[in-house]
């Protein structure tokens, strides 16, 4: 292999990254709180906008910084960045066809 001697470690880590909110979005939809825990650096940051009002609906997307932690790969710092809020679902496609 020509180029650079660090592309492929970059992968690697590129697809442990990948495993890593694989196994975070797993373990939070089955309630698995110490798995999902252990996706987290030790000091993590999770930042999620309050939402005052119950019933809304939207959608968005998280932003993330990762850090290798005792030689694995972690979640540092993820902030949920919403781009659309709607009260009680309005405005989003029907799904329920």
């Amino acid at each position: 292999m020509t180029g650079d001697p660090d592309a492929l470690q970059r992968l690697l880590d590129i697809e442990e990254i990948k495993q890593l909110k694989a196994r975070s979005f797993r373990t939070l939809d089955r309630k698995n709180r110490d798995g999902f825990g252990q996706a987290f650096a030790r000091d993590a940051v999770l930042e999620v906008p309050e939402i005052e009002r119950v019933g809304l609906q939207g959608y968005g997307h998280y932003l993330e910084e990762y850090v290798r932690e005792n030689g694995r790969w972690r979640i540092a710092r993820s902030r949920l960045e919403r781009l659309r809020v709607d009260p009680s679902g309005a405005g989003l496609p029907d799904t329920s066809v």
